[in-house]
């Protein structure tokens, strides 16, 4: 009988090896995209968001401890290392750890209503010299002005926020300036002269407004929301881990069943 239940529970355990080496392979190749758009935050994508790479660093670690773990309970799964599957356990734990400390902190950030801690980040000289520069060297405003003009324009000038469009691209509404193109704005007897933003407008494409309060206010609004875009994202791969964590936990703890059966049935191989 104990013959008979040894054999049993091999078959099974084979099975929930399997299924734990096959589901495996989602989150591996989940963690190769991942991190192939953390490598080029700043090149993907076509918003004012793409000049901020405080999530950078965080998404290439996150991207390569998921692409171990995946490939751990790959390997342990396939070829039945118990070893592997313990170590997929813990990392993929201290993932989630991870993931719910980040996920916190975003949804922290992006629901703050004046900014906080995110706002003083962007505007601060330092930072603000560098995505300023990094604006420009985007020509995300050029996408704007090529919008009426041409299907890539329009493209391209998709992905740009309301706020980003007025905010950078153009100067406030409240300066009276006259429209002659969209990057000739010239002041009248009725311009505005005492809001700042008035006066930091400039006709130059790599200057534009960048060097104004709303745009500054635009491109926080933009990160928030890409960051609460994020966090939900985050969610939903954290609730999948937690899932394939439980079956790959089953898995283990089934497989030093086998191991404690095996040993009692004294098992040797025939010479």
């Amino acid at each position: 009988m104990r013959g008979v239940r040894f054999i049993a529970l091999n078959m099974i355990g084979e099975d929930c090896n399997v299924i734990v080496a096959g589901m495996n392979f989602i989150p591996l190749f989940l963690s190769i995209l991942l991190l192939l758009c953390g490598i080029r935050l700043g090149h993907i994508a076509n918003t004012s968001s793409q000049c901020d790479t405080f999530l950078q660093t965080p998404s290439v670690v996150f991207a390569v401890g998921l692409f171990a773990v995946s490939l751990a309970a790959v390997f342990g799964g396939f070829r039945r290392l118990n070893w592997l599957l313990g170590l997929y356990l813990v990392g993929t734990l201290l993932l989630v750890v991870g993931l719910l400390c980040c996920v916190t902190f975003a949804y922290a950030v992006a629901t703050t209503g004046d900014g906080g801690w995110l706002q003083n980040r962007v505007e601060s000289a330092e930072n603000w010299n560098r995505m300023k520069s990094c604006l420009s060297d985007a020509k995300l405003c050029r996408a704007f002005h090529r919008e009426n003009r041409s299907l890539s324009g329009q493209i391209l000038a998709q992905n740009l926020s309301p706020i980003f469009k007025s905010g950078c691209c153009k100067p406030p509404e409240s300066c009276n300036l006259i429209y002659k193109n969209p990057i000739g704005w010239t002041k009248n007897s009725t311009a505005n002269v005492s809001n700042p933003d008035c006066n930091a407008w400039n006709n130059d494409l790599n200057a534009l407004c960048y060097g104004c309060q709303s745009c500054k206010a635009a491109v926080v609004q933009d990160i928030k929301d890409d960051w609460n875009s994020l966090a939900s994202g985050y969610t939903f791969l954290i609730i999948v881990l937690i899932l394939f964590w439980s079956v790959g936990c089953f898995a283990f703890h089934f497989n030093r069943r086998v191991v404690k059966v095996h040993s009692s049935l004294q098992i040797r191989p025939s010479n």
